[in-house]
């Protein structure tokens, strides 16, 4: 007879069997998938990216600045906004240069008409030795010429001599700047001629009540108190903002001195002004600002000592800001 319930249980003995020698089936992982943007997210991904290659562009920017120019490394600085090489090449190209790469001035030595000559140094990181003051000193006095550019108090070993101070702080226009408060335009008087220059981050000098206006001449400085333009101030506090501790504008940012000796001096607050980049800048005329100093100071017969023993990389001491 049909017996229903041995046939079910022989069933299940049968897949028992069956299930303990099979083979384990191995378990295949899901394939990888990109993660999926919602819609809504598509704007956020999209400023991302954009993000990310503003940022990539930036730092190929700022490696191409910092990148080596190809100048020499006795006086170039490999910062393209501290590249002498323009005001270099003029030289080179005009005058008799005579270079002066250390302390030592034995080089002034060579120049026969002091009469005739301008003693050039631009960027002064170190001090001044005893014997470059006494021989800066009796340059001019034996009639010679001096054009100093500095940013640091290093220069008041020679200025404060012809009763001119470099100041270690920011002149800051609240109104009267380029860009950005860094870069100042100033109107710049030479031998008659005016003269729109831009200055990078200038310090202030100041002078001795007791020098006479026939002994020296402000070439340059900064605007005064104006109720529609502004106005300017000296940063004593160092702050960045304007303050009761602070000297009120004008400042002056160039002078020449004629009271030491017989030959001038000019004093600079700046020493980026005779930059490359600082260079071909629009309505700026600060390359031919430049050249007339060097015509006002020497002909094309003279001497020119261009002394680049003062600065160590930057060629001041503040940083000097890229346009």
């Amino acid at each position: 007879m049909y017996d229903r319930r041995r046939l079910d249980r022989q069933r299940k003995q049968m897949r028992r069997t069956i299930d303990v020698n099979r083979p384990p089936v191995e378990k295949k992982e899901p394939p990888r998938r990109w993660p999926v943007v919602k819609k809504d997210n598509y704007f956020t991904f999209f400023i991302i990216i954009v993000i990310v290659i503003v940022l990539v562009a930036v730092g190929i920017g700022l490696r191409n600045i910092n990148d080596d120019n190809g100048g020499d490394n006795d006086d170039d600085t490999g910062k393209r906004w501290d590249d002498l090489q323009k005001f270099k090449e003029f030289l080179y190209d005009n005058y008799t240069v005579l270079e002066k790469s250390n302390s030592d001035t034995a080089v002034l030595n060579q120049v026969t008409d002091k009469s005739d000559s301008v003693w050039i140094i631009i960027g002064v990181d170190k001090e001044f030795t005893s014997e470059e003051a006494s021989a800066v000193r009796n340059f001019v006095n034996e009639g010679g010429n001096l054009i100093l550019a500095a940013e640091t108090t290093h220069a008041n070993k020679i200025s404060k001599t012809s009763g001119v101070e470099f100041l270690n702080h920011r002149v800051i226009e609240t109104e009267n700047y380029d860009l950005n408060e860094v870069f100042i335009p100033f109107q710049a008087y030479l031998a008659g001629t005016t003269y729109n220059i831009l200055l990078n981050a200038p310090m202030g000098l100041s002078y001795d009540d007791n020098i006479t206006s026939v002994d020296f001449e402000i070439i340059a400085e900064s605007s005064g108190f104006t109720m529609t333009e502004g106005y300017s101030f000296l940063d004593m506090n160092d702050n960045g903002g304007s303050d009761m501790e602070d000297l009120p504008g004008p400042i002056p940012t160039i002078i020449e001195v004629d009271n030491f000796g017989e030959g001038k001096i000019i004093f600079l607050s700046d020493s980026g002004l005779f930059t490359d980049n600082l260079w071909g800048l629009g309505s700026y005329e600060n390359e031919f600002f430049c050249k007339d100093l060097m015509k006002y100071t020497v002909s094309r017969q003279g001497s020119v000592v261009y002394d680049f023993s003062k600065h160590d990389g930057y060629l001041s001491g503040h940083k000097q800001y890229p346009r």
